[in-house]
């Protein structure tokens, strides 16, 4: 086996650029697969190979982010995330294809599959993308939390405690985070993400919202004004962003606009 760890930066990146061209390749074809509607064990076949070179990738992003100075490993990290993504995407379209779905999928995926879909239009009318797409036979179905949920349980004290493993007590601010885009349509994926890779942890709600800040940009930035530090801080800041970033009614409209600029075949 090849010693990651002895690799140059050099090294790294050629051997990322075929992986990622794999992994692009793969997401292409899988789509094609699906809006021919042909086989779908071929799509889950190419879905696998994606996650499989999608893992060959992890150690050699690991290495890349030991040798690159920060601000070119927060760049570094992203691009990761956003392959990442992608192959998350066109797994909810491979399950969705397949009349299933798993009820984590977020909305911001959702809109990835609008191309050609009947009833999707009604569905973000209907309910704002916080309820379970049905298919096949009508039955008792689990309600789909929205990804900014945990916002109000935790403002108003009903959020389960987390368990930790591990010290957490030396927590670094920086985390593999993506800079929030501002667009409605990313809101629910970027929010999900932070949920997991900052609010889930051991990190202080100080350190939190130090992060938060760090990752918006120009006019999201101005919600945090006039804000100062701790836990109390840390909860209306999340409060402002769902008021404004997380509106239904934005996020619907958004959807909606998405929908109109498709061209159906």
């Amino acid at each position: 086996a090849e010693d990651i760890a002895a690799l140059t930066i050099d090294q790294c990146r050629g051997r990322q650029k075929v992986l990622r061209q794999k992994i692009t390749g793969c997401c292409t074809r899988i789509r094609k697969v699906i809006t021919n509607k042909l086989s779908r064990r071929e799509a889950t076949r190419l879905l696998d190979d994606a996650r499989t070179l999608l893992g060959d990738s992890g150690p050699i992003n690991d290495r890349l982010l030991e040798l690159l100075e920060e601000a070119e490993g927060e760049q570094q990290q992203e691009s990761f995330l956003r392959y990442g993504g992608d192959v998350d995407a066109v797994a909810d379209e491979v399950a969705v294809s397949g009349g299933t779905r798993r009820p984590t999928t977020s909305p911001r995926r959702r809109e990835g599959l609008r191309g050609g879909r009947q009833g999707s239009r009604s569905s973000i009318e209907g309910d704002g993308g916080s309820q379970a797409v049905r298919s096949g036979p009508r039955g008792p179905v689990a309600r789909v939390h929205a990804p900014d949920e945990w916002i109000d349980d935790y403002c108003s004290g009903r959020e389960k405690p987390f368990v930790y493993s591990g010290d957490h007590r030396h927590t670094s601010v920086r985390v593999d985070l993506e800079v929030y885009s501002g667009r409605a349509l990313d809101w629910f994926e970027w929010i999900d993400l932070f949920h997991s890779l900052v609010h889930q942890t051991g990190k202080a709600p100080g350190e939190k919202l130090a992060i938060l800040k760090r990752n918006v940009r120009g006019e999201t930035a101005d919600l945090f004004y006039g804000l100062g530090g701790g836990a109390l801080a840390y909860k209306e800041s999340l409060r402002r962003l769902k008021g404004t970033c997380g509106s239904r009614a934005v996020i619907r409209a958004a959807h909606l606009q998405a929908l109109d600029r498709v061209e159906l075949p």
